[in-house]
């Protein structure tokens, strides 16, 4: 198939989660749940990196269906008074696994010098600035963020029990 087809269909793709993930936070907001949101724009931001040829489509279709399932989680969260927090933080648990997969492979590729520099979009070159240091750490410190995110989440369970 066809990279610049594939692409565009992602594009859509991204666009509805995107607009889902709004609306949800818009018209049902929950107090908790709002870190699917965060991971889509994370996802988008570092997948948007890649040149279209080099982009893991597959990872990138599993962490917008865990994000889209988590908005309709929420929702039904919002409008039903069963508490399904519990579901929310396995499909979030689920796509931050995911996240950190496109974030490691993303830092592995600027640790590869110039020769990363095929897989990276041509406005992002700029980033191997210092052997992509700034982008390895980058890189490193949302992983860090997604493990404490996750470390909160089992906090919460715990206190939920």
């Amino acid at each position: 198939m066809n990279f610049a087809l594939k692409a565009k269909r992602i594009k859509n793709v991204y666009y509805f989660v995107l607009a889902a993930a709004i609306a949800q936070q818009l018209y049902i907001p929950a107090d908790y749940k709002y870190f699917h949101l965060a991971l889509l724009f994370l996802t988008l931001i570092t997948a948007d990196m890649y040149k279209f040829d080099y982009r893991d489509y597959a990872n990138e279709y599993r962490i917008l269906f865990l994000i889209g399932c988590s908005t309709l989680v929420v929702v039904a969260d919002g409008l039903s008074p069963v508490d399904f927090r519990i579901l929310y933080y396995i499909l979030m648990s689920t796509a931050m696994y995911f996240v950190i997969r496109l974030i490691h492979d993303t830092v592995k590729v600027f640790s590869m010098g110039g020769e990363g520099k095929k897989f990276i979009n041509d406005r992002n070159v700029k980033l191997f600035k210092n052997n992509g240091l700034f982008m390895r750490a980058y890189g490193k410190a949302l992983i860090a963020i997604i493990v404490l995110a996750f470390i909160y989440m089992i906090y919460d369970l715990i206190i939920l029990v």
